[in-house]
């Protein structure tokens, strides 16, 4: 199956792979609605959810600038970054990864006692109760179903996957176990920009909030 985005996809496999993170539904959708779901039992599924080595390092996701300076390269001005979220999580970090066809733009929360570099990792930031939220845009296509795209994953394992509306924009939660490092995950659709807020250590409630708070307005 052909697929829009093949660059992007090419250096986000990568991440996904190396770092163990996010599952980026959005940026590997195909250009045509699947017609076959496949059901997935829950141990399976957790344990492809388990984080990997996380040897991913921060620069890997891009040059670090600020907020107002990303929404500029990137033309997502409906990106919302707001200083601080949840339990004292504030942003340190915003960066921009440029592909062929588009952008990723990600902003890095953790405790305002930790100063980010470079250098660190993904698992060192999710370790220390991070939570990251990638932004990309969702190209357009007549021959994509982008409804019936959203239905069809949620289909696939309905056991932890499940559609809602945050704010009046489509939204798929995806439940993980804090407990067992296995990630939650919420994925918003906010017009064309696709918004995935990821975290190992916090419950998917407390990522819904987050995802309540930055697509307000």
């Amino acid at each position: 199956m052909k697929n829009k985005n093949l660059g992007i996809i090419t250096a986000l496999m990568t991440i996904a792979v190396i770092g163990g993170f996010v599952i980026s539904y959005q940026v590997f959708q195909p250009e045509t609605t699947p017609t076959i779901t496949t059901k997935i039992d829950t141990a399976n599924f957790e344990k492809s959810q388990m984080r990997g080595l996380g040897d991913l390092y921060l620069l890997d996701y891009g040059n670090e600038i600020s907020a107002d300076a990303a929404r500029t390269m990137t033309g997502f001005t409906k990106a919302s970054t707001p200083s601080m979220v949840i339990e004292n999580l504030a942003l340190k970090s915003v960066r921009v990864r440029d592909y062929a066809e588009s952008h990723m733009m990600t902003a890095f929360y953790v405790p305002s006692i930790i100063m980010l570099q470079d250098l660190d990792t993904f698992e060192s930031v999710m370790n220390n109760k991070g939570i990251i939220v990638i932004f990309t845009e969702e190209k357009q296509s007549s021959t994509y179903d982008s409804q019936k795209w959203r239905e069809e994953f949620v289909k696939a394992a309905p056991q932890v996957r499940k559609s809602d509306t945050i704010n009046g924009y489509p939204t798929i939660v995806i439940t993980g176990n804090p407990d067992k490092d296995i990630k939650s995950e919420v994925l918003v659709y906010k017009d064309n920009l696709q918004i995935d807020i990821v975290s190992v250590k916090h419950n998917v409630n407390e990522l819904v909030g987050i995802a309540q708070l930055i697509t307000r307005g």
